[in-house]
């Protein structure tokens, strides 16, 4: 018979993965697996030595445990012994990193000038403190005071939030926010323009007794400066509660630059431009029981008065009229016109005064036209009474009284009776 005697082999090793990246100063767990595909291994071994805080496992050649301290990168060599011999290295690379981290930084708010520092609330995701700065191209506008973010200058600001890092984490990507500073926006109360007539201008009278600012912030010292001031209507017409806009007010103190200034608006009248006539006269009239003197009127010389500039404003006389105080006679009495009008594209803008003028009204010569008189009874007398007919005016209450005699004083008929004297 032949007896085969076993053979010992050495040991042969595979791992599985030939590298892995753990954190510094975080528990590893099992980075690797190998598998003996040789004789049997009494013991593993592993070169160079592990960190003190590793625990390598000479059964299975596995790092079983530990908390690697020291950021780097090590190749370790690994090998299993039996009685046949040692198994050629298989290796593994351990990579020690620190890890990463991330900041979150909300949105700031757009400041003004004359706002207080504005609070700053970025967090690193590893809980480390967060540094703030300034982008260069924001220098002049804004800075850090005090971990918060102050205004310096209009323009735009880039505040910056960064975390350096730490022996267990990498610096943090740089997170930045920016926002606008402005100057604060101020009003003005209590202004207001006084009302005037019509003179062909825009301009208007701003009267700044009682103006105050409206919107400056604490005790900054911010003041009106009105001597500049000046008013304007949207346009020269008549009319009431027009846009009166004010300009030319500014701002004074150390702390004005933080502001800018609203240009204020009020409202005012502009009233009509009196005209008045000239040339317009009137013939006198016999007296005619009418107070009327249309028929009378001259207006061929009428003209107006008081027309600024250019102004095309036209009298229109179709429509006069006159009139006496009364109808009765008289020397130098008032004519009062009425009825005249203005036309033209600038009428508008103008009132009319109804001019006068003086006439005279004489009397007028009364004709009696018949005399009728009376029978009487015999008195002894020569006396007799009389009716009387003339032309007088319609309506005109007036008595014709004179004397009238018989030729005698005895009884007749058909006898001769003499008027004399009305």
């Amino acid at each position: 018979s032949v007896t085969v005697a076993s053979v010992l082999l050495a040991p042969s090793l595979v791992i599985d993965t030939t590298s892995a990246s753990f954190y510094v100063n975080l528990p590893l767990f099992s980075p690797y697996n190998i598998v003996n595909v040789g004789g049997n291994a009494t013991s593993f071994s592993i070169t160079p030595a592990l960190p003190a805080d590793f625990t390598f496992d000479p059964a299975s050649g596995s790092i079983v445990d530990g908390t690697p301290s020291t950021v780097g990168s090590t190749q370790y060599a690994i090998r299993a012994t039996n009685a046949a011999g040692t198994s050629s290295p298989v290796y593994f690379t351990l990579d020690v990193v620190k890890r990463s981290q991330a900041i979150t930084f909300p949105a700031l708010n757009g400041m003004y000038l004359s706002s207080t520092n504005q609070s700053l609330a970025a967090t690193a995701s590893s809980g480390l403190g967060v540094s703030y700065g300034i982008d260069p191209a924001s220098t002049g506008i804004c800075s850090i005071v005090s971990g918060k973010v102050h205004a310096i200058a209009g323009g735009v600001c880039t505040v910056t939030a960064d975390q350096s890092g730490s022996g267990d984490f990498l610096a943090a990507p740089t997170v930045s926010q920016s926002f606008t500073v402005s100057q604060k926006g101020l009003t003005v109360s209590g202004t207001t323009a006084s009302n005037k007539t019509y003179d062909r201008t825009v301009t208007a009278t701003p009267n700044f007794g009682s103006s105050t600012l409206v919107g400056k912030v604490g005790s900054d010292d911010v003041t009106l400066v009105t001597a500049g001031g000046t008013a304007a209507f949207a346009d020269k017409t008549v009319a009431n509660g027009k846009t009166v806009t004010i300009s030319g007010l500014v701002l004074g103190g150390t702390t004005a630059s933080r502001y800018s200034l609203t240009q204020p608006t009020t409202t005012a009248n502009i009233t009509a431009a009196t005209l008045t006539v000239n040339g317009i006269t009137s013939n006198n009239k016999t007296y005619d029981g009418l107070a009327s003197a249309t028929s009378l009127l001259n207006t061929g010389s009428a003209s107006l008065s008081g027309v600024i500039g250019a102004d095309v404003v036209t009298l229109v006389t179709g429509s006069a009229t006159g009139t006496f105080p009364d109808k009765n006679v008289g020397t130098g009495r008032t004519v009062t016109i009425a009825g005249l009008t203005l036309t033209g594209t600038d009428a508008a803008n103008y009132s009319l005064t109804q001019p006068t003028t003086t006439a005279s009204i004489t009397a007028k010569g009364l004709t009696v036209s018949g005399v009728t008189a009376n029978d009487k009874t015999y008195d002894r007398t020569v006396s007799s009474s009389v009716t009387y007919a003339d032309d007088r005016v319609a309506g005109d209450v007036l008595t014709v009284s004179g004397t009238a005699t018989f030729a005698t004083k005895t009884v007749g008929t058909a006898k001769t009776v003499t008027a004399t004297g009305t």
